[in-house]
């Protein structure tokens, strides 16, 4: 389904075809794109794009199948770069201009849960919880190889482990997090010298929480919804299965 807005009244409709499995991710690199991948029901990768009308296809990934919510990122026109974890854990990354073909490389990276993604420039990054429960960036310099910084760490928080899947917007660092201890918000700001760590406090939260321009929105045990701001926290209401 597509929801839009003409920054009044929404529009809902079913004009994206195709079935899915997992929860889209959606970036746009321009005026009139949109990009969106997801897993099929043969938990392959699918991407759609709108430019003026919706197109579809299977990503050509050969035999290798994905689980769970898969993250896309953009640095500009004509590029669009999409995470998703393996049937055997692992964390794949499949680069393109928009359109076949794809290229498809394994990062090498065993994960937990799934990844979120972000570049500026030509440098990319994404964020993983790893198996050992704390927070991991992957970099990936012009095309480079992949380079991984464990950002729990960095933050000397190794004691704190997370739960759930981190966010983090396109073209920015901050990455917000679930902790396991307590179901709260936190999130990691990028580094000086090094990471820095801020527990934002509430909860106990259910769903992992999806970034904005200033901050996150998330979900409660009581599947009511909450934006946290740059240092403020609002109640949206509602009932939001997660």
């Amino acid at each position: 389904m597509h929801a839009k807005s003409n920054g009044g009244a929404w529009t809902v409709t079913s004009d994206v075809s195709g079935t899915i499995i997992s929860d889209p991710a959606a970036i746009s690199w321009g005026a009139g794109r949109i990009d969106i991948a997801t897993l099929g029901l043969d938990y392959k990768l699918f991407h759609w794009w709108h430019d003026g009308s919706w197109h579809q296809g299977e990503v050509p990934i050969g035999t290798t199948r994905g689980v769970g919510e898969v993250a896309i990122s953009s640095f500009g026109a004509n590029r669009i770069d999409i995470y998703y974890r393996g049937i055997d854990s692992t964390l794949n990354h499949v680069s393109s201009n928009g359109t076949a073909p794809y290229t498809l490389e394994s990062t090498g990276k065993q994960i937990k849960n799934f990844p979120a993604a972000s570049s500026s420039g030509t440098t990319l990054w994404v964020f993983v919880t790893g198996k050992d429960n704390l927070l991991y960036q992957g970099e990936k310099l012009s095309g480079g190889s992949w380079t991984w910084t464990n950002v729990s760490s960095s933050s000397l928080t190794s004691r704190t482990w997370l739960e759930g899947s981190p966010s983090a917007r396109n073209g920015t660092r901050t990455v917000y997090i679930r902790q396991a201890s307590n179901d709260a918000l936190a999130h990691f700001s990028p580094p000086g010298t090094r990471w820095t760590f801020t527990n934002d406090g509430q909860g106990p939260f259910l769903s992992s929480p999806k970034a904005t321009s200033s901050g996150a929105y998330i979900v409660d045990t009581a599947h009511a919804s909450w934006l946290r701001g740059s240092s403020t926290w609002t109640s949206l209401g509602g009932y939001i299965e997660r």
